[in-house]
């Protein structure tokens, strides 16, 4: 285990396996492109963050927070696609391709 002094907080880190190590980076990865899902469909529709803010009845600042999460909320993106020509769908879609089944609609 390693700890850290800094300002006088101590702060723990356990130390991983390299199997272990490797799992959290494959983590750290899908979970940042999780995030940028709310960026990506935002762009998508061509709007700013002001637009996006406008449309979810908050602010650029939160909208900025939103874009940042680990993780994408289908009713925050539903509120920013519903005054497009777009929607909204979770898949859930095997590996191999062969099927396919629509969460939402």
């Amino acid at each position: 285990m390693n700890k850290d002094i800094f300002d006088g907080a101590v702060e723990w880190r356990p130390e991983l396996a390299h199997e272990d190590q490797a799992r959290a980076e494959e983590l750290r990865q899908r979970w940042s492109s999780a995030a940028s899902l709310f960026r990506k469909a935002r762009k998508e529709l061509g709007l700013s963050q002001v637009e996006a803010a406008a449309r979810l009845a908050t602010t650029q600042a939160n909208i900025s927070k939103i874009e940042k999460r680990v993780s994408a909320d289908v009713g925050q993106l539903e509120k920013l696609a519903a005054d497009s020509n777009y929607e909204v769908l979770v898949v859930l879609r095997r590996k191999d391709g062969q099927r396919e089944v629509v969460l939402t609609e």
